[in-house]
């Protein structure tokens, strides 16, 4: 196909057998390439085909378990690891005490942490009032499900941080496929975007008290 065939976010939506709903959030959060066109986000197909490709997708094929959660933040936490206390002195330690956190084989463990110390070198991912989300660039199924590893620190770290405030808490996303990757980090975008919730995450809030949070979140969507 020819550059300059756009789609429609229906179409793109058939393309990526993804829920049209899906495809205009992640247009809109910038998860996908596109642009602004007259009636709404448009799709450039071999931009799109390319993004797919580089995310470890099959064009018109789902990976092959993409069981639909609809409190897919909140479980992976719970799957995951939570941790305070903690006194790294770079973000790079920073990741790797959340990674570490989590119940891995170890040679899983340290091909993730080569996988997020690369993606950070790409670009920075403290997004900003005092929270990091750092995660893979390319989900390879080394988990069989999304796993978060939420890591408050006891003194903030310069984390290059795109409005320059240093971070405070960190949220790993380890996820097993690029559909539940880009899920998962929009439902946290989505959370971190909610009223009150960073004001919540100042000082360390109790495990079962940030998962309900995160429920009571997807909830009033």
């Amino acid at each position: 196909m020819g550059a300059e065939e756009w789609l429609t976010v229906k179409e793109a939506g058939r393309l990526l057998k993804m829920p049209r709903v899906t495809v205009e959030r992640w247009a809109r959060q910038g998860l996908l390439p596109s642009r602004t066109g007259a009636s709404g986000p448009e799709f450039d197909r071999v931009a799109l085909e390319r993004w797919a490709v580089q995310s470890g997708m099959s064009l018109g094929i789902l990976p092959s378990s993409p069981m639909v959660d609809d409190d897919l933040l909140a479980s992976s936490l719970e799957r995951g690891a939570y941790t305070t206390g903690a006194s790294p002195a770079t973000a790079s330690e920073a990741i790797e005490v959340a990674l570490f956190a989590l119940d891995l084989a170890t040679q899983t463990r340290d091909e993730l942490l080569i996988d997020v110390l690369e993606r950070e070198r790409m670009m920075t991912t403290g997004v900003g009032h005092g929270i990091a989300m750092p995660h893979t660039r390319k989900p390879v199924g080394r988990v069989r499900e999304p796993l978060v590893s939420a890591l408050f620190l006891t003194e903030p770290l310069d984390w290059a941080a795109l409005d320059a405030k240093p971070v405070h808490t960190v949220f790993l996303v380890i996820s097993p496929d690029a559909p539940r990757h880009l899920d998962l980090l929009s439902r946290a975008a989505h959370a971190l975007r909610h009223p009150g919730f960073l004001e919540f995450l100042r000082e360390p809030p109790e495990p079962a008290a940030l998962i309900e949070r995160l429920r009571a979140i997807h909830a009033s969507r």
